[in-house]
């Protein structure tokens, strides 16, 4: 083989090698986001990535587009540009709304002045609120009282929050104080804001009231609240003790409120456990807060708990804790039967024959390894004597074979019983290989030939 056809092989391994470099190293750079206040979310060309303080985000390089949202303020929104291996940071203060959440959004305003029906207030005074443009909602401490020019009367003497709301342009809000027998002017030169046009609102109220709201699966405040959100199908979920979540989809519009009225409705179904101890007067944990102890004949019930699976702790000072796995089931009482273990003084549990049991295991197949409690213990077919009463746990394991575990009860003076029946292993699936190894093993192959044909 010429020695030049030999260099064009080596140059076109080469070049492949970078090609398939260069196309496993996608070209990046990071972006830091800050705000203040922090706690924003932050959403990178319409995805949400975060919360501010945001830091050391890759992102490809390129134009990209973040959004900051947080109850309270004004969206924020800008586009940026990300380099190569270089390190973007964006810092931003966020512009107060001024508004509080009980506010509401008015319909179609009127042309002519607005005179607010009141019931006469001694040495009342009154604010006149005018706005450019006209037609703006106009709030006083949160209560909407008509649209500019509006004149709202019988305020008694102090200082008052006003708010002036129009639909594409920034809200507007200052202190007007008010005095005896007088009246006080409120105008605002309203600005254009088209950012608002890119969002909308969730006003979510519920009954009872003082619910937590999530949205998107995120914690938004206590009900009533209202919070801001992109266009598009949001979850809204309500939740309060004692009573059935609420759940609800909402299709948010740019510049739109949409509102939520969630009725709660109380648990009317709900079980109990019995908690009966050895010894007596033992402390009781449920999902690890203390609800009680046993009496002196060693019960204890604890009732109005929703259906679920619950956690319970049983301790009491020089024994051994013991904790228990309980299923509650509506309108029924489940059964938890703890005997503790004395602690000897070198610190280790010492059950006595009377609080033990047995367990004996068998698989299918057998020869699997044994762990109760996380501890090896021996092959199937075994039984086991030594075993303190309550809850354990058994995990077998065999070559070629899923792992089984189970929970299991020792109960004193008896012997449970487990018979496993393993699942065999599913078999790896070899990928083929790609179109860029087979290439390869052509351009190898081709150079091995040429070279032993070469005299």
């Amino acid at each position: 083989m010429p020695k030049n056809y030999r260099i064009i092989l080596v140059s076109l391994f080469i070049s492949l090698g970078l090609c398939v470099t260069c196309s496993c190293a996608q070209e990046t750079g990071l972006v830091n986001i800050f705000s203040a206040p922090s706690g924003a979310r932050v959403l990178i060309d319409g995805t949400q990535v975060g919360t501010t303080p945001l830091s050391q985000y890759r992102l490809s390089t390129g134009a990209h587009m973040y959004s900051l949202l947080k109850d309270g303020y004004s969206p924020a929104q800008q586009s940026f540009s990300v380099s190569s291996g270089e390190t973007t940071t964006i810092s931003i203060n966020l512009v107060p709304l001024s508004r509080p959440t009980t506010w509401t959004t008015a319909t179609t305003p009127p042309t002519t002045l607005t005179i607010r029906p009141t019931t006469p207030v001694p040495s009342a005074g009154s604010i006149y609120a005018t706005t450019s443009p006209s037609g703006a909602a106009i709030y006083v401490n949160g209560l909407f009282e008509g649209y500019s020019p509006v004149l709202v009367e019988n305020l008694a003497p102090r200082t008052y929050t006003v708010l002036a709301r129009l639909e594409g342009y920034s809200d507007y809000a200052r202190s007007v104080t008010v005095y005896q027998n007088s009246r006080s002017d409120f105008s605002a030169q309203l600005q254009p804001s088209p950012i608002h046009k890119d969002y909308g609102y969730i006003s979510v109220s519920s009954s009872p009231s003082g619910a937590q709201l999530y949205v998107d699966g995120s914690y938004r405040g206590i009900t009533p609240a209202t919070v801001t959100e992109y266009p598009g199908n949001h979850p809204v979920v309500v939740k309060l003790a004692g009573y059935y979540d609420y759940s609800q989809t909402i299709y948010v519009t740019a510049g739109a409120t949409q509102r939520v009225s969630a009725t709660l409705s109380p648990v009317t179904q709900s079980g109990s456990v019995r908690v009966s101890s050895w010894p007596a007067d033992t402390n009781v944990y449920l999902d690890g807060s203390f609800r009680g102890q046993t009496d002196s004949s060693g019960n204890l019930v604890i009732s109005n708990l929703p259906a679920g699976v619950y956690s319970v702790k049983v301790s009491k000072p020089a024994y051994q804790d013991a904790v228990y796995s309980v299923q509650v089931r509506q309108g029924q009482q489940s059964q938890v039967q703890a005997s503790l273990s004395p602690i000897s003084p070198t610190g280790t549990p010492t059950p006595t024959p009377a609080q033990q049991g047995s367990l004996t295991v068998t698989s299918n197949p057998s020869g699997a390894q044994v762990y109760i409690d996380n501890l090896f213990r021996g092959y199937t077919p075994s039984t086991y004597a030594d075993l303190a009463t309550g809850m354990h746990t058994l995990t077998l394991k065999l070559s070629g074979y899923e792992d089984y575990s189970t929970t299991f009860q020792i109960s004193q003076g008896s012997t449970a019983t487990v018979q496993a029946s393993l699942s065999p292993a599913p078999t790896p699936t070899k990928s083929a290989p790609g179109p860029l190894a087979g290439l390869l093993a052509i351009l190898i192959s081709g150079y091995i030939l040429a070279g032993r044909k070469d005299p």
